[in-house]
């Protein structure tokens, strides 16, 4: 029977004890040095072939999800992993990018420290950005020497198309880019087979 067993249950004093002190019994630990690998490991993440999302807006929610969805459709296409960024409070804004995909991404929404954030941006092969002027994400891919593209920079005029060929264009330049198959999310075998 239960109440007979060797093994404590929630009804004891150290719950007790926990639930009075505030303290969580599975509350993990969080070490800065090694979130950014296990960041990585649990998403599948292939850095050099990243290519992250910031569809941030410092004055209002994204009205361009659609076109950052395109863009990321198309990019894709072309074998980049796409990963959808920002903080937890942007849920509107990245949902919006990630509901109108047609392709496969790795939602990062809020699922980072900002050390962890800092190494992914860093690590990129590519950004495009909602709102590159004055942003974290920018000031970050500056330091890290990250391209990052503004999709609102005078020249594309909106138009995905324009945007996802310059992207490409970044993209086919770093020598340590490398796509992976069109439309693949993860490449395991590829990785493995290298």
């Amino acid at each position: 029977m239960l109440a007979d067993s060797a093994f404590s249950t929630f009804d004891e004093p150290l719950s007790a004890e926990l639930s009075a002190s505030g303290a969580c019994a599975f509350e993990p630990a969080v070490h800065p040095e090694n979130d950014y690998a296990a960041l990585l490991a649990f998403h599948g993440i292939e850095p050099d072939r990243l290519v992250l999302i910031d569809p941030h807006d410092e004055t209002s929610a994204s009205s361009n999800g659609q076109l950052l969805a395109d863009i990321s459709d198309t990019l894709a296409a072309d074998g980049w992993q796409i990963a959808i960024i920002g903080d937890a409070s942007e849920s509107e804004s990245t949902g919006a990018v990630l509901g109108a995909m047609q392709s496969g991404a790795l939602y990062l929404a809020g699922a980072m420290m900002s050390q962890t954030q800092a190494a992914l941006i860093g690590n990129a092969r590519l950004v495009l950005s909602e709102c590159a002027e004055g942003s974290a994400v920018a000031r970050i891919a500056h330091e890290r020497g990250t391209p990052l593209i503004d999709i609102h920079r005078v020249g594309f005029g909106g138009c995905a198309e324009a945007i996802a060929g310059a992207a490409l264009a970044e993209l086919h330049t770093q020598g340590s880019a490398r796509p992976g198959l069109p439309f693949t999310l993860h490449t395991p075998m590829l990785k493995d087979a290298a």
